[in-house]
């Protein structure tokens, strides 16, 4: 796996900036990745490379997903809140990258398959990554009251606004690219490191750990199947279960 410089360099300043994070160095983690974003437009608008521009374009979508997940909460009392006002923005950046770089329905895992093969799988793979990683870290639920309304409204919010935008990003945009910069397992490696670096903020190095395995089994699945919603359904119900019904003890 070789990977070239322009591309290596912003790689690293987006490890370095989670770091800082991971720290509580909000102050210089957020500054690397303004200033990541801001050197990787700037080298995508300028350089003539076709196949480079589309990879830095698409390493800019994770430092503006990191700081409006990181500044957004400041507006917002109620978490469960935040997700539409932190990821809805990430949806528009993330069309107008694939329009602009016309990406194929395939690339982007747009293929429904069979649902009904793909539906309890999801489920029960979210059920079990979901209790592997409430015993990595521990969090209350964010369902204030367990009725079957405020479930499935909880539901919804974390497939369509966590589930189907991350998976978007780091699979369907982030690690396609790679995958035709670096090769697939190189590809596969580097967008499944950057998912784990991205939970930085929890500040526990068993957290990273395992988001990097858990999105390296998810990109898996997604070069096999390139089956978006079951990736992002899987993704959705394991903070289904993580952030709703395991700490409620309905599990």
């Amino acid at each position: 796996m070789r990977i070239k410089p322009v591309i290596l360099v912003p790689l690293l300043a987006i490890f370095l900036a989670e770091a800082f994070l991971f720290f509580k160095s909000y102050k210089y983690g957020i500054g690397i990745h303004i200033i990541t974003l801001l050197a990787l437009s700037l080298t995508a608008y300028k350089t003539r490379d076709t196949e480079l521009s589309n990879v830095l374009q698409a390493l800019a979508l994770l430092p503006v997903f990191r700081i409006l997940n990181t500044t957004m909460p400041v507006f917002f009392s109620k978490t469960l809140y935040v997700f539409p006002m932190v990821y809805g923005p990430i949806f528009i950046s993330m069309y107008y990258v694939a329009k602009n770089q016309n990406f194929t329905k395939q690339e982007l895992g747009i293929y429904l398959g069979k649902p009904q093969m793909y539906i309890p799988v999801s489920i029960a793979l979210g059920l079990l990554l979901g209790k592997i990683e409430y015993n990595t870290i521990t969090v209350e639920s964010l369902v204030p009251v367990a009725t079957f309304q405020n479930i499935l409204v909880f539901s919804f919010i974390m497939i369509i606004f966590t589930g189907l935008p991350e998976e978007l990003l780091f699979r369907s945009i982030v690690q396609t690219r790679l995958e035709q910069s670096v090769g697939t397992f190189g590809g596969l490696i580097i967008a499944s490191l950057l998912f784990g670096a991205m939970h930085s903020g929890y500040g526990n190095i068993y957290e990273i750990m395992f988001t990097s395995s858990a999105g390296f089994l998810l990109g898996y699945i997604f070069i096999k199947t390139r089956n978006l919603p079951f990736i992002a359904l899987a993704h959705g119900m394991i903070n289904v279960f993580l952030f709703g019904i395991i700490p409620l003890g309905l599990i």
